[in-house]
């Protein structure tokens, strides 16, 4: 089988993100996370674990320093 058409299960992305496999059904659920259902699983191909990833990235926030005006 090709790798780059592998699917991941709901516990390897789990492992993956050093998340509980809980918080991956309830972000599916919610549709907060792109997957596919196959019967009453969820599964998620290479490019939706690379979107979770980008989610889950922290966003660099710079802090406004007192004085200046913001950008519209």
């Amino acid at each position: 089988m090709d790798n780059s058409k592998q699917l991941y299960t709901s516990e390897d992305i789990a492992k993956i993100l050093r998340v509980s496999v809980h918080m991956v059904w309830d972000r599916c659920r919610t549709l907060q996370w792109p997957h596919m259902r196959i019967g009453r699983n969820y599964r998620f191909a290479e490019s939706d674990l690379i979107e979770i990833q980008e989610i889950l990235r922290p966003k660099i926030v710079r802090p406004i320093r007192p004085g200046k005006r913001m950008p519209l």
